[in-house]
């Protein structure tokens, strides 16, 4: 396997038409064809032509995903150090010191065998690149999150203000059908980012999401039932009243769960690199 010193991999910025390179876990891959990875930036958090080993604890997928690219070296640490951390052995060859004190050569012992070739991540068609750009999940599921939790305080209003449900329930019916109207191209965009812009890889993030979605569904079909069968908040039988609250009380709680976890992918944590 090729050893790619510090110096290499800080030219493979992704700028300029330079390829993008990163390493992780002492293994250099190239990302060049990875859309997330245009022009060597990444999320506005990362840089191409440098060690995420760290950086890479904090991203919703693991680093499995990169195993879908091209490694096509690994960091050759040694070279870059300074001569108190080499060793020379009788032949006259450089050696490192390993984490357990023990010399090894910059020779065969270094060398790491050829790995098997790997599935590859998903290749973005080109015309649908314009289309990953304007991250079309992060635009879309905004409509029904903010559309439930509005209906959700719409509902809660006509039960404190009882002179009003009948006005209250009329738009929290509203904004529930607009939900509705939304969250199947929210679903839609979701699997197709995924699957384009993560490679398909099912972190425990995605996981919960899905999850999450699958709860959804049939919570706020039962609830447009419930809205269209139970008559307007004035007329309402009182047990149904409560029903229908929680039911879109659920609806809300789940919806702010899924931006919270959507905020993981886009958002994750730790700390923002200076000068990104």
């Amino acid at each position: 396997m090729k050893k790619i010193t510090p110096e290499e991999l800080k030219r493979a910025d992704g700028r300029d038409g330079r390829p993008v390179h990163v390493c992780v876990g002492g293994k250099v891959y190239d990302l060049t064809e990875s859309p997330l990875w245009s022009g060597g930036d990444h999320m506005n958090r990362h840089n191409a032509g440098e060690d995420l080993s760290e950086s890479i604890k904090d991203a919703p997928h693991d680093p499995s995903v990169l195993e879908y690219y091209d490694q096509i070296g690994v960091l050759d640490t040694v070279s870059g150090e300074s001569g108190d951390n080499k060793v020379t052995s009788e032949s006259g060859a450089t050696a490192g010191v390993d984490t357990g004190g023990k010399p090894t050569t910059n020779g065969d012992a270094r060398e790491q065998p050829e790995q098997p070739p790997r599935s590859k991540a998903p290749r973005t068609p080109a015309i649908l690149k314009p289309l990953l750009r304007l991250h079309p999940h992060p635009v879309s599921v905004h409509f029904p999150i903010a559309l439930t939790i509005v209906a959700a305080l719409l509902v809660i209003a006509g039960r404190i203000f009882p002179s009003m449900a009948a006005d209250l329930h009329t738009a929290a019916r509203i904004d529930l059908v607009l939900a509705a109207l939304f969250t199947l191209p929210a679903i839609g965009t979701g699997f197709f980012s995924h699957y384009y812009d993560y490679g398909n890889s099912w972190t425990s993030t995605f996981k919960i999401k899905l999850i999450l979605s699958a709860i959804f569904l049939p919570i706020l079909m039962i609830t447009l039932i419930v809205l269209f069968i139970g008559g307007d908040g004035a007329t309402m039988a009182p047990w149904l009243k409560v029903f229908f609250t929680t039911l879109v009380c659920l609806l809300a709680v789940n919806v702010m769960a899924l931006g919270y976890f959507g905020g993981r992918i886009t958002f994750p944590g730790g700390r923002r690199k200076s000068g990104v």
